[in-house]
């Protein structure tokens, strides 16, 4: 069975919480990075994303950020995901300025250091619901990056691959 978004958050912050390098071609890396996460204190209302797809909603409801191998000397690499708050701001903010955006398109992260962002089509009755992008900062839909057919797959492959964008491989 796969491990639920939440548990493969858990261990990485559990395992990341102090920097440490990562092995790179066999060589440690010049970088340290870490895991970090805010819990939420209480549950919240997933008014707003409840079309979401589950595992975006397991998420949102059990945290309010996490950040996934954060280069902590430069703060140029990482990612942070965005609870409901954050990305409800960050959807709307898309959907207005966005020239690629479409319907459906909700916003759950951010690259550190470059102006990517993570996507999750959330049209429930789409043949995409549930699948994980990422846009590129000036390139046309088609040219972004599908990364996953959901988040909890997205965050098990960005975990395993220890934060490296494993699709631009």
């Amino acid at each position: 069975m796969d491990e639920s978004v939440v548990s493969v958050i858990h261990r990485a912050v559990a395992e990341w919480s102090s920097p440490r390098h990562v092995l790179e071609n066999g060589e440690v890396s010049f970088f340290r990075f870490r895991c970090s996460a805010t819990k939420l204190e209480a549950a919240v209302e997933l008014a707003g994303v409840e079309t979401a797809p589950t595992d975006v909603c397991e998420f949102m409801s059990t945290y309010a950020s996490v950040t996934l191998f954060e280069d902590v000397d430069y703060g140029q690499w990482g990612l942070v995901l965005m609870g409901k708050d954050a990305s409800a701001r960050a959807t709307a903010k898309w959907m207005a300025t966005e020239k690629y955006a479409v319907v459906g398109d909700l916003v759950v992260g951010e690259f550190l250091g470059d102006g990517e962002r993570l996507i999750i089509r959330a049209m429930p009755h789409g043949a995409d619901f549930g699948h994980v992008y990422v846009s590129l900062p000036i390139d046309e839909r088609a040219e972004w990056f599908h990364v996953a057919n959901s988040f909890a797959e997205f965050v098990s492959s960005f975990v395993r691959f220890e934060g490296r964008k494993y699709w631009e491989r």
